[in-house]
């Protein structure tokens, strides 16, 4: 009797998940048949206001090009952005709801359901994405939990809407990165445009609207070291008694104590999921905790050495021409690609380019990997975070593989795609919308 009431709440559940799925599919389809005006929404992952969606939306509200909404599932957020003069609506207010219908442009970091996966059938989609694939991405996916959500069978598919709906748009830096999503997201290539993202754009644009370190620190420094590592899944609670990897892999006390000897001063960027635990560290001198922080982004080209282990931030940090090092809590004797491999051994595999990427692979370039707190305190105290003569070309390779150089603006590139597409022979900006 048991086993068979089990099986009952099973099959209830998966006839209510089918249920679901197909009224999200019937609404997305009918989205198609209202009329879209020329103005865009935006959104970003996990209801936040950041990245490349961020920076454009707020690009475009400077410049007036486009009628611009951001939508999110943040009340909090909604308030606080109208607070500041923004368009800003609820994902499921009526405002909200009207816009997601009527916009003819969806820019987003991830997925559809940044903005509405419901409503956005008959809109142009641009994919801004989030960042710079080291591990394999989307329909690329063969391994790992993942790989069931882009290669299971037709029915299947039904429970995993948005991550099937192929954008219309794209934006590469790069030949390698152009590979990478024109694969990952079964483009063609004309859906691909060569330039850089709005989130590195924006800041060379506007530098004004940079938050000033002295602003940000508060006292007078030297050099500026910012720590950045990604999540390592510790599974830990926002609990102040449990025990965190950090406390290992560094003597705080120690560290402060150089920090304040040299005039430097360590920024702390923990991972959102692990950003409870840098607050223990951050009554300790010349420590800065930054962790809840919207992004670093405004902040990235001011710094002078980034220190970071599997993240790819570093990529942003090539951007600027800035140097990092990689320091792993726990393997930290192997080359990234070595440390990427074990990460993913049972989730996603990497793609084949990240495994000849220089300065990456410690055999090649072993100045570039800190191997425990103790190398890790004389490198940041000696100062000298330059790149090394016989290093540079290895360092400008790495550039090349996800800026090129001649990449144009994505704002430029952009605006142009979109005058070019619109079918209008009069642009219609948002000033006249």
């Amino acid at each position: 009797m048991k086993r068979l009431l089990v099986i009952m709440r099973l099959s209830r559940a998966k006839l209510v998940s089918l249920i679901k799925a197909l009224f999200t599919q019937g609404i997305y389809q009918l989205s198609a048949f209202t009329p879209r005006s020329n103005k865009a929404v935006f959104g970003s992952y996990k209801n936040r206001f950041t990245d490349n969606s961020k920076y454009l939306y707020l690009h475009w509200r400077r410049e007036a090009f486009i009628r611009c909404i951001w939508i999110s599932g943040d009340k909090a957020l909604i308030k606080r952005l109208q607070a500041q003069g923004h368009e800003a609506y609820a994902r499921r207010s009526l405002q909200g709801i009207y816009h997601c219908l009527t916009a003819k442009y969806y820019f987003y970091s991830s997925y559809l359901g940044d903005i509405n996966q419901h409503l956005g059938k008959g809109a142009v989609k641009v994919n801004l994405w989030h960042g710079s694939p080291m591990k394999k991405i989307e329909f690329d996916i063969d391994s790992g939990p993942l790989t069931e959500i882009y290669h299971s069978h037709k029915p299947a598919r039904l429970h995993y809407h948005q991550q099937h709906i192929r954008p219309d748009l794209m934006l590469s830096p790069s030949v390698q990165m152009s590979r990478c999503f024109q694969s990952a997201f079964r483009l063609k290539p004309e859906q691909l445009h060569r330039a850089s993202y709005p989130r590195t754009d924006y800041f060379s644009r506007y530098p004004s609207a940079a938050t000033p370190l002295s602003q940000l620190i508060g006292h007078p420094f030297k050099q500026a070291i910012l720590y950045a590592p990604s999540w390592r899944d510790t599974g830990l609670k926002k609990q102040a008694s449990q025990t965190s990897p950090y406390d290992q892999a560094f003597n705080w006390a120690k560290l402060s104590a150089s920090l304040r000897a040299k005039g430097q001063v360590l920024l702390l960027r923990f991972h959102p999921n692990e950003a409870h635990l840098a607050g223990r560290y951050s009554h300790f001198a010349n420590i800065i905790d930054i962790s809840q922080r919207e992004d670093v982004y405004d902040i990235l080209g001011q710094i002078d050495l980034l220190i970071t282990d599997t993240s790819s931030l570093f990529i942003d940090a090539l951007y600027h021409g800035l140097t990092f090092r990689l320091y792993d809590l726990d393997s930290g004797k192997q080359s990234l690609h070595q440390q990427l491999e074990q990460a993913v051994t049972a989730e996603r595999s990497l793609y084949d380019y990240a495994a000849s990427l220089p300065l990456l692979d410690k055999t090649r370039a072993h100045h570039w990997h800190l191997k425990d707190f103790g190398e890790l305190l004389t490198f940041i105290a000696a100062g000298d975070f330059s790149v090394k003569a016989e290093e540079i070309e290895d360092y400008r390779q790495l550039v090349e593989t996800y800026w090129q150089a001649d990449a144009p603006s994505s704002f430029g590139a952009l605006e142009q795609w979109m005058r070019q597409t619109s079918g209008q022979t009069h642009w219609v900006g948002a000033q006249e919308a």
